[in-house]
Order: structure tokens, then C-alpha cells, then sequence
């Protein structure tokens, strides 16, 4: 069986191995949680040789991962979806029996990455009507600036919700009592990305037996 190693946040990891129960495969998959993004590069260094593949729970400590000199085809990361910030009004509209006029919502900056197209998860051309704010995030940016950055549109008043990434901001803004979303790892997305490593799997089966029965010949 192989063995898949699951790295994220603990509120993320905990949704992603709860997901991964729903799927019936004979991988095996072992938590790794961080306090900090950046001990990401540690845990894949420490764990690497003990793991056959690497599923991350966004694109940030992906990137991170990318850093250390493990195999990159051992890597993948759930893709966080596009429509985040219509999930994110419509579960603000039920709850508040209104519709948000302005939002903060904190990105990864893409900007060089080739991998993804930076302007993805650009939605002010899809909804024009609504104020957003955006904070892009390197790997080092600290929770404390993203905290901050969406706190004090807040206290300004240019707000009415938060979209975030982190589970760490989403529970320092709700015990503020800040309108906040977290756009955690989706089930469709986290499906995927397990079937994608169900594929490598599978192309890696067929390139070993080709080559042994090349030998063997």
C-alpha cells in the first residue's frame, strides 16, 4: 500500500483525512500537521524517504515544499476553488438575511509561478458590483499581517466579510465577532487531487513492468 502523507494546517489536514475516508482506495494516508507554514520544509525533509507521495492542503506549502530536495513528483496540493468568494456571500446572505457590499479576502501571490495563472482567483470582473479587498501573502507573510490587514478594514468600516485561508485568522476574526469564511479544502477539490496520485500511481505500475519485461526479453 502506498503511503500518502497529508500536510496542512490541523483544522485542514483533519477535513482532507475525513474526505479521504469517503473514497474507496487502499492508500494509506498519515497526517502531518504545522503550526507555522514554514515548518512544512521540515516535515517533507524529515518524512520524505517514508512517503510515497505528498498531498498538501493549498498551494502555500506546496510552493514551500518546492524549496527542499525532495522528488517534485511526489508533490501535490489540493487546488482551492474558484467560486470561494460566491460560497463565501451566499453563506454571509443566509446567515445575515442580507448581501455583503464590500469583502477582504487574502491570496497567495502567484505572481511568477508559472503553474497557475496569477489572475484566477481575480473576481472583480465577476462580480463588479462587490468592494473587494485583497491582501497577497508570500510563503513568510506572518497570520499576524493577514490578521491585521483584514482587522483593520474592519474597524475602518470598508467591510462587511472576510474570506481567508487560514484557519487561524478565521478564529481570531470570529472571536471578534467578524463576519468571516474560511475556504478550506472543498470535497469535489481534495477528491481530485487524490485521484491524480491514484493516476501517478498507476503510469509508475505500468512504466515498472514495461521496463521489467524489456529485461526480461
Amino acid at each position: 500500500m502506498h503511503k500518502i502523507g497529508v500536510v496542512g494546517p490541523k483544522k485542514s489536514v483533519e477535513r482532507i483525512m475525513n474526505y479521504s475516508k469517503e473514497m474507496d482506495t487502499d492508500l494509506i494516508f498519515l497526517p502531518f500537521t504545522y503550526n507555522l507554514i514554514e515548518e512544512t520544509k521540515s516535515i517533507v525533509e524529515k518524512y520524505d524517504e517514508k512517503i510515497d507521495y505528498w498531498l498538501f492542503s493549498g498551494i502555500t506549502p506546496y510552493k514551500l515544499a518546492l524549496e527542499t530536495t525532495a522528488s517534485r513528483h511526489k508533490f501535490n496540493y489540493i487546488f482551492r476553488a474558484s467560486s470561494e468568494i460566491f460560497e463565501g456571500v451566499l453563506h454571509y446572505a443566509l446567515e445575515n438575511k442580507k448581501i455583503p457590499k464590500a469583502v477582504s479576502i487574502d491570496l497567495l501571490n502567484l505572481k511568477n509561478f508559472e503553474e497557475v495563472d496569477s489572475n484566477f482567483f481575480d473576481h472583480k470582473h465577476r462580480y463588479p458590483s462587490l468592494e473587494q479587498y485583497y491582501f497577497y501573502y508570500e510563503p513568510t507573510s506572518t497570520i499576524e499581517e493577514i490578521y491585521e490587514f483584514h482587522h483593520q478594514l474592519w474597524e475602518n468600516k470598508k467591510i462587511d466579510l472576510v474570506i481567508t485561508t487560514y484557519p487561524e485568522v478565521y478564529e481570531w476574526l470570529k472571536k471578534r465577532k467578524i463576519p468571516t469564511y474560511w475556504t478550506g479544502p472543498s470535497k469535489q477539490n481534495t477528491f481530485y487531487a487524490i485521484r491524480i496520485i491514484q493516476e501517478k500511481i498507476k503510469t509508475r505500475y505500468y512504466k515498472d513492468t514495461q521496463t521489467t519485461s524489456v529485461k526480461l526479453k
